[in-house]
């Protein structure tokens, strides 16, 4: 055997060998994923998944859909867009609506009823493989090994402590599949807090721009929810700041 033929050979188990390590994505999640940025399911071809859910996150704005959240007396007509990244992890409920816990149903729900398209029940099946491959980002927030500030650190005692989030909140994804009322009269999914750094506004009605007026809001307790629950929020305004300081590192 010659030098060249050896050489070429020898190349090829290399490549052969990084085939084999590299993990090759499921057919289903890759159709999913075209599916979800094909605007062919809308029916004025203008708008697809990815229109409110760029990269799988969120487009940061509320939207109006009756024939989704109806238009019951005392429930807001509007909803910020929730995330998908994650939402294998988070799982149901889905929607602020607390009822919608089957995500077939939902996506089916979304590509019928908002973008008034149609999709077959293997395009669905696709769609909801490539939502659930969705993986939450790197934080910036946190240290590159992946650990926390000092600030962050205090700011997690108060988080399960006297700031009493991880009731509602427990880590490692923040969330619980039960809705909670936060005294708007109804109830609603309780959202995660992974990637909580660029998932604002926040609450469901997207009322509040920033972290500090949501830390400043049940503080303040101006429903009276809290204090009628047993629940009493005392943070000063040190313990408010580093708090903040890890909620961004979810």
């Amino acid at each position: 055997m010659n030098r060249y033929v050896f050489l070429v050979l020898i190349l090829g188990l290399v490549y052969l060998a990084c085939e084999k390590d590299e993990p090759r994505e499921d057919p289903l999640v890759t159709r999913g994923r075209e599916l979800f940025n094909d605007t062919r399911l809308s029916r004025s071809n203008d708008q697809s998944c990815a229109t409110c859910h760029p990269g799988g996150h969120m487009d940061h704005r509320r939207w109006h859909f009756p024939a989704i959240h109806g238009t019951t007396d005392g429930v807001p007509d509007s909803f910020r867009t929730l995330t998908l990244w994650g939402i294998s992890e988070t799982g149901p409920p889905y929607l602020w609506d607390v009822s919608r816990r089957d995500l077939h149903a939902v996506t089916r729900l979304y590509v019928d009823t908002i973008m008034g398209g149609t999709a077959s029940d293997e395009d669905i099946e696709a769609l909801v493989a490539y939502q659930n491959s969705l993986t939450f980002p790197v934080n910036p927030w946190r240290n590159a090994d992946g650990s926390l500030t000092p600030a962050q650190q205090r700011g997690k005692i108060v988080y399960e402590t006297n700031g009493l989030c991880s009731p509602c909140h427990p880590a490692p994804t923040g969330t619980t599949t039960k809705p909670k009322n936060i005294g708007t009269g109804f109830l609603v999914k309780t959202p995660g807090l992974r990637s909580l750094f660029s998932s604002g506004p926040y609450f469901h009605d997207g009322r509040f721009k920033t972290l500090r007026e949501v830390v400043d809001f049940y503080v303040a307790d101006p429903s009276g929810m809290l204090h009628a629950s047993g629940f009493v929020i005392n943070l000063s305004e040190q313990e408010k700041n580093d708090l903040i300081e890890y909620l961004r590192t979810f």
